[in-house]
Parts: C-alpha cells; sequence; structure tokens
C-alpha cells in the first residue's frame, strides 16, 4: 500500500505537468487555437525554419523526458 507521502507527491507532479501543459499551450497559440509564430517564421517558410523547428521541438521532449523520469526518481526516494 503505497504511503501518504507517495500519494502527496504523485498529486503535486501531476498538478505540474497539468499546469506546465496549459502554461506552454497558451503560450505557443492564441485564444483561437492558431499557432503563435514569429513575424519572420511566418514570412519565411524556408527548409531551414522547419530543421530548425524540429529541432527545438525534440530538445524540449527531451527535456521533458528527463524531468518526468527525475520526478520519479524523487518520489522513488520518498517513498523509502
Amino acid at each position: 500500500m503505497p504511503s501518504l507521502q507517495r500519494i502527496g507527491w504523485g498529486i503535486v507532479g501531476a498538478a505540474l505537468t497539468v499546469a506546465a501543459r496549459r502554461v506552454t499551450g497558451s503560450a505557443l497559440h492564441n485564444p483561437w487555437g492558431v499557432p503563435r509564430l514569429s513575424r519572420v517564421t511566418r514570412g519565411n517558410r524556408s527548409f531551414g525554419v522547419m530543421v530548425g523547428l524540429a529541432v527545438a521541438t525534440g530538445v524540449l521532449l527531451a527535456l521533458g523526458d528527463v524531468l518526468r523520469e527525475h520526478r520519479k526518481n524523487v518520489v522513488d526516494v520518498a517513498a523509502k
């Protein structure tokens, strides 16, 4: 049976994840759901911009994976 502290860490982690997704979504999209792109990006539809956005997205996803694993480790240590 999980301890109360472990359940608490799980709830805190879930709340932070939801909050981060909402903040990120609102920062990347306008109220109508259209992606917010800089003026340079909208005007320049080049291959380089697409590659740059793909690389930036990959970095962000990798960072998210690292933070998720770190959170899991913190919960495991707190449970012991």
